[in-house]
């Protein structure tokens, strides 16, 4: 038997008296520990900042800037807030007998949201970590416990190769409800161990982009966007993968693409990208190189730039055309003729549109140019990385699924 198999028991038994408590005094005690995880000056924030340096390979400038930014707003108001907004007259329903958590990335903050949703919807929580981010899970489940006791002991980490270890696999994937985050093919493994008994509420491959017009070209804008690319290296979904500048003179988008540029060099100063490895660092010469051969053969009158440094690439495009960016702090900026010729570029990536960043564009101009481009949340350059703690991501709601992820009764 193995030891996932003996803390699903455990669990088990410890979710029978979590159901039997109380959802608001629940709510209460998650609120106060997201009140202590949104001060930068606490300790949760002080203590992961090196840990998860050390697990994710990021500096502990960089984890210690965006950590305090995405979690301003994860206030135990905002908690209770959202829990009672989504739910309504459905607050005191809960959800599975037991959930099992397939964390992913490197981004602390999913970690953070599942494990007190889940609770705060009373179904205990097995949890396994993401391979890159070994560091939140346990101080996530140690501020748990200071806060409520039995609330911590309705939460474990559940360790394991699942390629190597098939009796601690089938015991993390036997619980009712599954949340899984990853690649679409991930999602599709998990999706093949479960019976029809079973939910899996699943968050798959995304990505985000900003949308620029002529008005937006400046250097604040540069330096909004050098936070949301330098912020967690680029690596998570809410990074922008693309730059798109519709309308814009081409003179214009040759001294914003510098100011991005310089931004990000400032950037890089105040809080250092991190390590990089051999099949990254190999991507990023190449995509530098590629850029050169295009700007070779390019129509000389098209605008094009390549500005490198040690830590960031900016790319000004000669065209509107989909390419993938190497992350790492590589930014792409293409300019783009037209609303008709945006939805023509994005139209590749369109179902995999997480955040878009907006600006420089009148209201009714943003409407026909996002219309249909996909994605659940807009905002502002500079916000991307830092979304309200309410917002649906994947479209989906915090506690909603969790509750319909529960059997039926009987």
């Amino acid at each position: 038997m193995s030891d996932v198999a003996g803390a699903a028991r455990v669990l088990r038994e410890a979710g029978r008296a979590l159901r039997a408590r109380p959802h608001d005094e629940v709510v209460a005690a998650l609120a106060r520990v997201l009140d202590a995880w949104s001060d930068p000056d606490g300790p949760w924030q002080r203590a992961l900042v090196p840990a998860h340096a050390r697990a994710a390979g990021f500096s502990e400038a960089n984890v210690r800037d965006a950590l305090a930014r995405a979690l301003a707003g994860f206030t135990g108001d905002a908690f209770r807030a959202a829990f009672d907004a989504e739910l309504g007259a459905r607050a005191h329903a809960h959800g599975a007998p037991l959930t099992s958590l397939l964390l992913a990335g490197s981004i602390p903050m999913p970690t953070l949201l599942h494990v007190v949703c889940a609770l705060a919807v009373r179904t205990p929580v097995l949890a396994k970590p993401a391979s890159r981010d070994a560091a939140t899970l346990p101080l996530v489940l140690r501020s748990i416990a200071e806060v409520d006791a039995a609330l911590g002991r309705c939460a474990a980490i559940a360790s394991f190769d699942p390629a190597r270890d098939d009796a601690r696999a089938r015991a993390f994937f036997a619980s009712e409800c599954i949340v899984a985050s990853g690649a679409d093919a991930t999602l599709d493994a998990v999706r093949a161990r479960l019976s029809p008994q079973q939910s899996l509420v699943g968050y798959g491959h995304r990505l985000s982009i900003a949308v620029l017009g002529p008005s937006a070209l400046d250097a604040a804008t540069a330096r909004a966007l050098a936070v949301d690319v330098a912020d967690w290296d680029q690596l998570g979904c809410l990074s922008p993968a693309a730059v798109f500048a519709v309308g814009c003179a081409p003179e214009a988008l040759v001294a914003f693409a510098h100011a991005l540029a310089d931004a990000l060099e400032e950037r890089e100063r105040a809080a250092p990208r991190g390590a990089v490895d051999t099949a990254a660092a190999a991507a990023i010469r190449a995509e530098r190189e590629s850029a050169r051969l295009r700007f070779a053969s390019a129509d000389a009158r098209r605008a094009h730039v390549l500005r490198e440094a040690a830590a960031s690439t900016v790319v000004l495009e000669p065209d509107a055309r989909w390419r993938a960016a190497p992350l790492h702090r590589f930014a792409r900026l293409h300019p783009v003729a037209s609303v008709a010729a945006l939805r023509e570029a994005v139209a590749p990536i369109a179902r995999f549109l997480s955040t878009i960043a907006v600006a420089g564009i009148g209201d009714a101009e943003a409407r026909e140019a996002l219309a249909g481009l996909g994605g659940h949340r807009l905002c502002a350059p500079g916000e991307m990385q830092s979304p309200p703690l309410a917002w649906r991501r994947d479209g989906l709601g915090l506690f909603a699924p969790l509750v319909d992820a529960a059997p039926a009764p009987g």
